[in-house]
């Protein structure tokens, strides 16, 4: 069985609808005010799930860097492992996918 991929970005986030929306405009999810403390937060929290295609693009391409170049310092060793496991929550996307290179 296949894994799903996540639907293309970028996404924005929608105030009005308090929705965050597709490059068509189609709806990707709703927030639900009831989750939040304000509205500032919940337009906050919109606008950081509106920015996760391109921070899933840019984990991909932080490590790559760091496999081809850092991996002889433990810094960049504990930072490996932090994006590995960001990345694996995005099942179907390849590092590929992520950075639109070559893995």
């Amino acid at each position: 069985m296949n894994a799903a991929t996540h639907t293309p970005g970028p996404w924005r986030f929608d105030d009005e609808q308090a929705a965050i929306l597709n490059p068509d405009s189609k709806p990707v999810a709703f927030l639900s005010f009831h989750a939040a403390d304000s509205l500032a937060q919940e337009n906050a929290n919109g606008r950081l799930i509106a920015a996760a295609p391109e921070l899933l693009r840019c984990a991909g391409m932080a490590l790559e860097e760091l496999q081809e170049y850092g991996r002889s310092n433990p810094l960049a060793r504990v930072a490996i492992r932090a994006l590995q496991a960001v990345l694996a929550t995005a099942p179907g996307t390849t590092t590929t996918e992520q950075t639109g290179g070559a893995a």
